[in-house]
């Protein structure tokens, strides 16, 4: 990964086991895609961190968390996916509120969006409409597999949406649906996850 990404040295890291010895430090969250674990770190936090404290939440709109707290979603591999969403207020500048973070993403070719305020934000609310919409063609209405992957194939360049899926893992799409589908009552949760 580092011989891929610009700008990128060796660095040190260290295990905080009480929260109270973290450093004050501009903070990105990445834990459990899970609200109530993610408002409860925040609210253990929120009086230690005075910069800016960013979620990297998948579903959730960083409100939900806190007032204060703004979502700034990569995704994974970080090194390959060069993608960047930011979720803050459109008058924030980004290059200032991501500061040498900004640079080193520019640097090595990010795109950074600033998205909207909606859960999924923009990338993960098309992905996963895209994988609710596949299941309930193949658990709906009967479409198997191999059709789907032959659509896929000739329409859209040999996209494989079950690699995908595991790219992203099983119990994280399933998580992700579900709290997509607490907006958004269209979303379909497939039996099979």
């Amino acid at each position: 990964l580092k011989k891929r990404l610009k700008g990128c040295v060796e660095g040190k890291y260290f295990f905080v086991k009480n929260l109270e010895n973290l450093e004050d430090n501009c903070t990105v969250e990445a834990v459990v895609e899970d609200l109530q674990i993610k408002k409860d770190l925040y609210s253990e936090l929120k009086s230690k961190i005075t910069k800016t404290y960013f979620t990297n939440t998948s579903s959730y709109l960083s409100k939900e968390i806190d007032e204060n707290v703004y979502g700034l979603h990569f995704f994974n591999p970080i090194g390959l996916i060069k993608l960047v969403e930011v979720c803050c207020p459109k008058e924030i500048d980004l290059k200032t509120i991501l500061g040498k973070f900004h640079d080193f993403l520019i640097e090595n070719e990010y795109e950074i969006i600033n998205v909207n305020s909606n859960r999924g934000y923009l990338a993960n609310y098309l992905l996963f409409n895209e994988i609710s919409t596949v299941f309930k063609a193949i658990e709906g209405n009967c479409y198997s597999v191999s059709d789907m992957q032959t659509v896929y194939d000739i329409l859209y360049s040999k996209r494989d949406i079950f690699k995908i899926i595991d790219v992203v893992g099983i119990d994280v799409t399933y998580k992700i649906l579900m709290n997509l589908k607490e907006e958004d009552d269209s979303i379909y949760i497939p039996k099979s996850l």
